[in-house]
């Protein structure tokens, strides 16, 4: 994610599945996946992973650099800090906001989840 001010920065953005190819997201906090309005129903049927760059207390953010796993709200049902693994399992920080680029895949196994 590259900022358009360096000092600022956006609030990230999330890949979505969802039932529907509409979404009436806001921007900002949201990441335009959700509203105030729709945050939390339930028969939104959308799944996330959201990559924040800033701590939103309102949805209990663990810090201002994490991903996050959302189901139907901005409240993240599981957000370690940003990080990746060395090939000798050593844990390395990543900055989101870096302006670096970066490589990211979801992985998703219906068989166990």
């Amino acid at each position: 994610m590259v900022p358009e001010y360096a000092k600022l920065g956006g609030h990230g953005l999330a890949f979505t599945l969802c039932s529907s190819k509409y979404l009436s997201g806001f921007p900002s906090q949201y990441l335009g996946v959700l509203n105030a309005t729709d945050n939390g129903n339930s028969t939104d049927h959308i799944f996330a992973v959201e990559f924040d760059a800033v701590k939103d207390l309102e949805f209990g953010d663990i810090d201002d650099n994490h991903v996050g796993i959302n189901l139907n709200s901005m409240v993240s049902n599981a957000s370690p800090s940003a990080a990746y693994f060395l090939e000798n399992s050593t844990k390395q920080e990543l900055m989101l906001r870096s302006g670096r680029m970066i490589q990211a895949w979801i992985v998703y196994d219906s068989a166990t989840n």
